[in-house]
C-alpha cells in the first residue's frame, strides 16, 4: 500500500515503526495508537499526543518505555524490567 513507501533519505527508527505497523495489520492488530486518560501514543509516527493536543516526537527509547507504561499503567516496573524494555519491544 501507500503506507509502504518510505522516501531516502530515512531514519532506521522510522522504518522500525513502518514495518511493526504492517506486522500488526498482519496479525489483525488495525491500531497503532495506545490511548490512556487522554493521553495517545502513536506507534507508526512514534509521537505522544497529551490531552490539550500538544504533540511531541519521542526517541526510540522515550517511545518503548513510555509503550511499555501506557500498556499496563498499574504495574510497578523494576529497573531490571524497564532495562529488558529497551532490549526487547515485545516484553511489556
Amino acid at each position: 500500500g501507500a503506507d509502504d513507501y518510505l522516501p531516502k533519505p530515512f531514519e532506521f527508527d522510522e522504518l522500525k515503526a513502518r514495518l511493526n505497523a504492517i506486522i500488526r495489520r498482519k496479525d489483525g492488530r488495525t491500531t497503532d495508537q495506545i490511548s490512556v486518560d487522554g493521553f495517545h501514543l502513536n506507534a507508526t509516527y512514534r509521537t505522544l499526543t497529551t490531552p490539550d493536543q500538544k504533540e511531541f516526537r519521542l526517541t526510540a527509547t522515550e517511545f518503548r518505555l513510555l509503550q511499555c507504561f501506557l500498556r499496563s499503567p498499574d504495574r510497578v516496573f523494576s529497573q531490571d524490567d524497564l532495562v529488558e524494555t529497551l532490549y526487547n519491544i515485545e516484553r511489556c
